[in-house]
């Protein structure tokens, strides 16, 4: 009985951690401009897109051949990162070149499109390929990190306002959230020691 509940509580957490994370990202656009542009934003890039790439890994889908192009970009970083950065400037390019409700919609098409491909890297499992060490994984996580902070922080000098700073706030939130993650899989990860590979370093093998 208590090794149900334990399970049961184990499984309840991860849906308890979004419902909050999910009411945590509204209450933060709602105290800046534009909160249901930001809302939206906010909700297609931290949420949606991760949500998706975790399904396909629960679900083993990179191996359908119409996602193999994300499961080469999880291994590509620097190219994850260009095409995250160039993305993101072209979602709000289009949103400002084209102003009436299909300009929304693309933008978030193409925001939704460069979020995906910058939690590849971070969180897509598949079995036929190996993962990239952590070491990698903070390497891009801190770059794309600047990059995300940079963009916005020129962005609002050059348009005199801030109207995507509750997206700014969100976006940094859960890239703080994922850095903490990405540290406590690391620490997990050192924690495992193959102790058939390692015996040869710890002591001389002998051999009959």
């Amino acid at each position: 009985m208590g090794q149900t509940s334990t399970f049961r509580t184990r499984k309840l957490l991860p849906h308890l951690f979004i419902c909050f994370f999910v009411i945590g990202i509204v209450i933060i656009n709602s105290l800046y401009v534009q909160p249901i542009e930001n809302t939206t934003r906010s909700l297609i890039a931290f949420i949606v897109a991760p949500l998706l790439i975790l399904y396909a890994n629960q679900h083993h889908l990179w191996f359908r051949s119409s996602f193999r192009f994300f499961v080469k970009r999880s291994n590509r970083l620097l190219s994850s990162m260009a095409l995250f950065g160039g993305g993101v400037l072209v979602s709000y390019e289009v949103l400002h070149m084209i102003p009436n409700a299909w300009g929304i919609v693309f933008h978030l098409i193409i925001l939704g499109f460069s979020s995906i491909i910058y939690w590849c890297p971070l969180i897509l499992k598949c079995s036929f390929q190996k993962s990239r060490a952590y070491l990698d994984k903070l390497a891009y996580f801190t770059g794309t990190t600047l990059l995300f902070f940079i963009y916005h922080q020129v962005s609002f000098a050059y348009y005199e306002s801030t109207p995507t700073l509750g997206f700014m706030i969100a976006g940094l939130i859960t890239m703080l959230l994922t850095l903490i993650y990405t540290i406590h899989q690391w620490v997990q990860a050192e924690k495992k020691i193959d102790h058939t590979s390692a015996e040869g370093y710890i002591r001389p093998l002998k051999f009959d």
